[in-house]
């Protein structure tokens, strides 16, 4: 089956082949469509290329393993990850995540049935927030910085060198907090 759409036009003459194959493959392994596959395969690349330098054919193939994997690990389907990924691919992106990170809170967003759309709405609310705060100070941030078990200035530092290192011990710290 051909693959068509404006994701798999705007890879002509990048990873046209590697693209190809891997979004016929993950089709054919999952219950993603090809279009939905090639849309959000396109979308990840997009999104993580000039940030990543994501430009290798091996980068389809460990997208679409990571989809797979967090799909096995997870209580969300690969449809579900991706629908997912695609509202919150370029805010993880623009915020310093991984790849890898966006399909992990995706599969997690996903697990506990969040709709994309909101899930969007609420990851860019979240990471807003904070940078909001970080700009505003220590004082601003101590409320965040709590759930790290670290000061407000070290909280700012970390989330200003690594955001997706401070949200992931953001979000463990109120995973401690309430079990």
């Amino acid at each position: 089956r051909k693959l068509s759409g404006k994701y798999h036009e705007w890879f002509a003459g990048k990873d046209i082949g590697a693209f190809t194959e891997t979004v016929a493959k993950f089709g054919a392994a999952s219950n993603v469509s090809l279009e939905e596959a090639s849309t959000a395969f396109g979308r990840f690349q997009q999104s993580f290329e000039v940030a990543q330098g994501k430009n290798t054919p091996d980068y389809f193939n460990k997208l679409g393993s990571a989809i797979a994997f967090v799909g096995v690990k997870s209580a969300a389907s690969e449809k579900e990850i991706v629908a997912v990924a695609n509202q919150i691919s370029a805010a993880g992106s623009q915020f310093g995540f991984t790849t890898d990170q966006v399909v992990g809170l995706s599969g997690a967003l996903a697990s506990v049935r969040i709709r994309p759309e909101l899930a969007r709405g609420a990851f860019q609310r979240i990471m807003l927030g904070l940078s909001s705060a970080a700009d505003e100070g220590s004082e601003a941030f101590d409320k965040f910085a709590k759930y790290t078990n670290v000061t407000g200035d070290a909280a700012i530092k970390l989330f200003k060198t690594n955001p997706s290192e401070f949200f992931h011990q953001y979000i463990g710290g109120i995973k401690d907090s309430i079990a």
